[in-house]
């Protein structure tokens, strides 16, 4: 049986390496934005698709702190279009305002997620782990 927690936390470091990558300067951050993009975007997808609706179900939680990482998840989208904008505009200094503005909401974000929701997931939805991590790896595909 696999862990909720392992599976989402490891795709957070994946997320994480991109967030990196971006740092490193402006030609390497435009050279290396769609895929950080398509990866955060992909992450949120089986939160939003799948972990959160499954979730709510078992739980009977509608709202809460689901409903926190969907609005943060709306925010974060925001910031990854205003990073895709200053890459358009060759905004070095306005893409790198952004970024760090980004990489610590998602630090607080991931955070919240490994510790509080990712946890209540394993024990909420033990016996559907490995159909549920099966439908994520599909959507990243």
């Amino acid at each position: 049986m696999s862990s909720i927690q392992t599976f989402m936390t490891d795709d957070h470091r994946a997320c994480d390496d991109l967030l990196a990558a971006l740092e490193a300067d402006f030609s390497t951050a435009k050279a290396s934005f769609a895929p950080f993009k398509k990866r955060f975007l992909d992450h949120f997808e089986m939160e939003e698709a799948i972990l959160f609706p499954a979730l709510e179900e078992a739980t009977g939680m509608h709202g809460g702190p689901t409903e926190v990482m969907r609005l943060e998840h709306s925010q974060m989208r925001n910031m990854i279009e205003q990073m895709a904008a200053a890459i358009a505009a060759e905004e070095a200094d306005r893409f790198a305002s952004v970024a760090e503005t980004f990489l610590f909401m998602v630090q607080q974000h991931n955070a919240k997620e490994e510790q509080i929701l990712y946890t209540l997931s394993d024990r909420a939805l033990s016996a559907r782990a490995d159909e549920l991590i099966e439908a994520m790896q599909k959507l990243q595909a």
